[in-house]
């Protein structure tokens, strides 16, 4: 956490604190690396440190002629960008620390800079309402997109690096990486936004407001799936590293953690772990309240091999359910479906994927 011009370091099951100091002007933003060893800070002297975590040595970067606004590590943890309120980012090199490339990314302040997950892309959000997009490799600027008077606060790349996302007071944008084009403007419930995040697998968008709101949203659809309200104006918001809950800030001092999962799914998404997307989707139908007997014959086929620990989890309901719709040897699957009319593809499916119950009952379960 910044502290003024010190950085406080916190053991999360000790809660003991180590204090790095060293900065001469207040401290706007700081990264831990990829193996977490190391701690880069900027700061309003103008300088980049790179900190020792284990024994709290660090190493002055200089360059900026400018107050030091945002730093980030790329994913394998040798590259650090830092961002000035000049408009300028410098690449350097952790190892030696040593300055690669100068991108004068705008004149006006960079308020947010992103690398995408494979490291070729940095974007750049500015004060001036506009985002860049540099190839790393040869420091050239491949897009750049515009929005007039509507000063861009963030940037950030969803973990698949498929999504851009761009962060003004107002709205949220989702943009294509590849190609600058904007997908979806999110506006949620119209207050001044706080803050956003990615799910893990890419999925969904969070973002919180200061009119104590947080939104849940679709990513490929760009639809709003949840809206969450909190006992104060929140100004942070981040997802759980397995994707199954949120965690936000607000401005009474407190943390809020908000489950996206229940206990039964959550307990299922972790033993799914080990199994396919097939089986996983098959769960999430079952444990979401959807009739077995509406299912897909595939989904149905599916749920039937499911391994015993992943049956225990199930509720008896829905157990017996699937029992009654495969456990029948006689016929194949889809012809246990009702209201389903079976096609010359369907049939092919359930004489490949069709099993006698006696086996069912001695390999699948």
């Amino acid at each position: 956490a910044c502290a003024g011009s010190n950085i406080e370091l916190r053991d999360v099951e000790t809660g003991d604190c180590k204090i790095l100091k060293g900065h001469g002007g207040t401290v706007n933003s700081i990264a831990f690396s990829p193996k977490g060893n190391k701690i880069a800070s900027g700061s309003n002297d103008k300088t980049v440190r790179l900190w020792n975590v284990e024994t709290g040595d660090c190493k002055i970067l200089k360059g900026h002629n400018d107050l030091v606004k945002s730093v980030i590590f790329n994913s394998d943890g040798n590259t650090l960008a830092s961002c000035a309120w000049n408009g300028s980012t410098r690449l350097w090199d952790v190892e030696t620390g040593e300055c690669k490339k100068i991108l004068q990314v705008d004149t006006y302040a960079i308020s947010s800079i992103a690398f995408n997950p494979n490291n070729t892309t940095l974007a750049a959000s500015a004060h001036s309402g506009t985002i860049r997009l540099w190839d790393v490799k040869t420091g050239e600027c491949y897009h750049t997109v515009e929005y007039n008077y509507d000063a861009m606060l963030s940037v950030a790349f969803s973990p698949d690096g498929k999504a851009l996302a761009s962060r003004s007071w107002a709205s949220i944008r989702l943009l294509d990486p590849n190609t600058g084009v904007c997908r979806y403007d999110l506006k949620g419930s119209g207050a001044l936004i706080a803050s956003m995040a990615f799910s893990p697998n890419s999925e969904m968008l969070t973002s919180c407001s200061w009119d104590n709101t947080a939104c849940l949203w679709d990513v490929a659809t760009g639809k709003c799936l949840r809206m969450i309200k909190g006992s104060n104006s929140i100004s942070s918001i981040v997802f759980s590293s397995d994707g199954t809950q949120l965690a936000f800030g607000t401005k009474d001092k407190m943390v809020h953690l908000c489950a996206l999962l229940s206990p039964l799914k959550r307990k299922i998404k972790a033993e799914a772990q080990t199994i396919g997307s097939e089986q996983a989707a098959a769960l999430c139908c079952v444990t979401s309240g959807v009739d077995v007997a509406n299912l897909s014959p595939r989904c149905v086929h599916v749920l039937s091999r499911l391994s015993q620990n992943l049956v225990r989890l199930l509720p008896g309901p829905v157990k017996e359910q699937i029992d009654a719709l495969v456990g029948n040897q006689q016929l194949p699957v889809l012809q246990l479906l009702p209201g389903r009319r079976q096609s010359a593809a369907d049939g092919a499916l359930a004489s490949a994927t069709t099993t006698p119950a006696g086996a069912a009952a001695s390999t699948n379960r």
